[in-house]
């Protein structure tokens, strides 16, 4: 059984996801860029029922929450029908835009799915 996690405040959320063929991470930051929690989903169906759930802000409608990843390879295209089938708004972010912003936060240029997704979040919002 998976655990819920913490309830998201009333506010705009950025959903920033690193896709990937087995699992997807997962970072939402709410409207000031604030990380509110991370977590990972399975690359399937429920997976995505999962995301959709726990990343619902608290007493707001789905217009406060948008989703934002890269378009690479091709598995961000089944996110994209799954989000919307559930008409949910996303955004399709550069990776070029990715790899800037973690260019210029860190001196040590570490590329990993966590990293990244924590790099798509404001570059999606």
């Amino acid at each position: 059984m998976a655990t819920v996690g913490p309830r998201l405040a009333c506010d705009h959320i950025t959903v920033a996801l690193d896709l990937a063929a087995r699992e997807h991470q997962v970072v939402i930051v709410d409207g000031a860029g604030k990380r509110l929690t991370r977590f990972s989903i399975a690359h399937s169906r429920a997976g995505i029922a999962e995301l959709l759930r726990r990343s619902q802000p608290q007493r707001c409608c789905a217009a406060d929450r948008l989703f934002a990843f890269e378009a690479t390879g091709h598995v961000w295209e089944a996110s994209a029908r799954h989000l919307e089938a559930a008409d949910e708004r996303y955004v399709i972010v550069n990776p070029l835009a990715t790899f800037r912003l973690r260019e210029a936060r860190s001196m040590d240029r570490t590329k990993t799915d966590r990293t990244d997704a924590e790099q798509i979040a404001p570059a999606g919002a």
